[in-house]
């Protein structure tokens, strides 16, 4: 992960643990890519 977002999302409130590290890896893609559609930063 270019950024480290588990201290900002450590309890996102999700009732799934794949959930939330999905959203880790959205976070970081977009954090990544901050010039790129949600759909292109994720590659799909």
């Amino acid at each position: 992960m270019p950024e480290d977002f588990t201290d900002e999302f450590a309890n996102p409130g999700l009732k799934d643990v794949r959930r939330g590290r999905r959203l880790l890896k959205v976070a970081a893609a977009l954090a990544s890519s901050p010039g790129a559609s949600i759909c292109a930063a994720n590659g799909g």
